[in-house]
């Protein structure tokens, strides 16, 4: 069910714009364990507060969660336990 929420949360941004995935994010809150990559093969561990470069993959562990914010817009992740 999360899968689906985060699914509905990204298309719902997807939709309000490409210009949303553009520019800044930053890791605002942060249960470890959450990690990013840019080439898919490096992974780093994301802090909070930490700005990601564009077309990084996150990736939260088992109980991991992470708050992006972009402006006004946020994006919640986690996976469930």
């Amino acid at each position: 069910m999360r899968l689906w929420s985060a699914i509905a949360v990204l298309l719902s941004v997807w939709l309000a714009g490409v210009d949303a995935f553009a520019g800044d994010w930053t890791a605002t809150a942060v249960r470890q364990p959450v990690n990013y990559t840019v080439d898919k093969i490096t992974w780093k561990r994301l802090e909070s507060g930490f700005t990601l470069p564009d077309g990084a993959w996150v990736s939260t562990g088992p109980r991991g969660r992470v708050m992006l914010a972009h402006g006004s817009d946020l994006i919640t992740s986690s996976r469930a336990p």
